[in-house]
């Protein structure tokens, strides 16, 4: 199992974040997902976005 974990920022300022655990074949399905979550948030569009995938 792999955590992936997301961030999204604006101005300094939390507005997004998630956490998940996936199989090795979901890695990549599921950082589209978080990025996309990030970039279309209703808080707005961030300007710092951080993924990190641990296994």
């Amino acid at each position: 199992m792999f955590s992936i974990r997301m961030r999204a920022e604006k101005n300094e300022k939390h507005i997004s974040g998630a956490e998940t655990l996936v199989e090795k074949n979901m890695i990549l399905a599921t950082i589209t997902e978080l990025a996309q979550r990030a970039l279309s948030h209703e808080k707005g569009e961030p300007d710092f976005i951080n993924i990190s995938v641990e296994s």
